[in-house]
């Protein structure tokens, strides 16, 4: 059986209970998924998509395909990846099994305002700098300070300043608390 890395599920006590047959688990992802009302699908390593949610099938090849590009440069999970052109983003999660191919989990995040808005507004109400700016907006798609840095062209310890000060400046304790800050909408 399939399980999120890094899951927020908390058991009581150990499971006993035998594994779940394998057309049970399959019918539950389809239901998880078809209730969701944006996009939302399972991809491979490669871009190709296994299941879809009915709202996910005009968009899903397409989407796998850019999600693909964006997780190979590595981050933290779960990652909120922007799509280009649209006002929304994915948030992927690795689906992780034994001895299984490795899988992703994209559920579609719509965002009231694209990307460069928030990071407008964001820059604009917590008084960053240029580069503050950038660094937001590399950590809104949750890569690690070194990508930043390499992105960025600047040193690893300038990005871990402007990660500090940007977190200082939203009244953020950690990146955690920063992302769903900055993808909630309420930045104030």
């Amino acid at each position: 059986m399939r399980m999120a890395a890094e899951s927020n599920v908390v058991w009581k006590e150990p499971l006993r209970a035998p594994a779940l047959p394998e057309d049970i688990v399959e019918a539950a992802l389809v239901a998880a998924l078809d209730a969701h009302a944006g996009c939302a699908f399972v991809f491979g390593e490669r871009g190709e998509v296994s299941r879809s949610n009915r709202a996910g099938l005009s968009f899903c090849a397409a989407d796998a395909k850019e999600l693909v590009l964006e997780l190979a440069e590595g981050g933290t999970w779960p990652r909120v990846v922007p799509l280009r052109g649209r006002d929304a983003a994915y948030v992927v999660r690795p689906l992780v099994a034994h001895d299984a191919p490795f899988y992703y989990l994209a559920i579609e995040r719509h965002c009231g305002q694209d990307v460069a808005t928030r990071i407008a507004t964001a820059t604009e109400r917590w008084r960053l700098s240029r580069r503050q700016s950038d660094t937001l907006r590399l950590l809104s798609q949750g890569l690690p300070n070194k990508l930043i840095a390499d992105r960025l062209g600047i040193a690893l310890g300038t990005v871990e300043i402007h990660v500090s000060k940007v977190l200082r400046q939203a009244g953020c304790d950690s990146r955690a608390a920063l992302a769903a800050r900055f993808w909630s909408g309420v930045i104030d």
